[in-house]
C-alpha cells in the first residue's frame, strides 16, 4: 500500500497534474528508423508488411462495423524520397506522399496500399508529415 501511494506521487510530481487531451489522428516522421508513421486510431494493434515500403497497422479489437484498418507505416524514407523525387526536408501532405510513390514505383503493391490506406479519408483529414 505504502508503495502504491509513493507511485501515486512520483507519478504526479513527472506529468504534473495536466489534463490528458484526446486522441487525435497524426503523423510523424521518427528520423532513428528512418520511417513515417501515420495513427488513425488509439488502439491495440498488430503491424503487417505490406511489401518493402508498407506496413499497415490492423486494430487488433475493431468494433464491429469498423475495419480493422488503424495506421501504417511508410519505411525506408530517405530512399523512396530519392526515389519519388522528394527532399528529405520541409511538411509534406500525406497524400501527395502516396501519390508520388504510386505514380514512381508501380513495382509494388502500391496500388492495394493506396486502396487500403483509404486515400479519401487521409484527404479528409489532412494529415501533414514533418521531416527534419
Amino acid at each position: 500500500m505504502v508503495a502504491t501511494v509513493e507511485l501515486e506521487k512520483d507519478f504526479d510530481a513527472f506529468f504534473g497534474k495536466a489534463p490528458w487531451s484526446a486522441f487525435h489522428p497524426h503523423a510523424v516522421y521518427d528520423k532513428h528508423l528512418d520511417c513515417i508513421r501515420v495513427f488513425l486510431r488509439d488502439c491495440s494493434a498488430t503491424e503487417r508488411r505490406i511489401d518493402t515500403i508498407f506496413t499497415v497497422l490492423e486494430d487488433n479489437y475493431p468494433d464491429k462495423q469498423q475495419q480493422p484498418f488503424a495506421g501504417f507505416t511508410i519505411k525506408g524514407v530517405k530512399h523512396v524520397f530519392r526515389r519519388i523525387g522528394l527532399p528529405v526536408k520541409g511538411v509534406y501532405a500525406l497524400t501527395v506522399i502516396l501519390d508520388k510513390i504510386v505514380k514512381t514505383i508501380p513495382e509494388e503493391r502500391t496500388q492495394d496500399v493506396k486502396e487500403l490506406i483509404q486515400q479519401p479519408l487521409l484527404t479528409e483529414l489532412g494529415l501533414e508529415v514533418k521531416l527534419a
